[in-house]
């Protein structure tokens, strides 16, 4: 049962660190576009 919850906690962070990479990469892209339309 514990590692149950430990394999869900991980399962956790690596969906988190996956939102992250994609959030700062809209960043980036909105950050271009912008800048092009400038």
């Amino acid at each position: 049962m514990v590692r149950l919850a430990q394999e869900i906690d991980e399962a956790k962070g690596e969906l988190y660190s996956v939102l992250e990479a994609k959030k700062s990469l809209n960043n980036k892209e909105v950050y271009v576009l912008s800048s092009k339309l400038d």
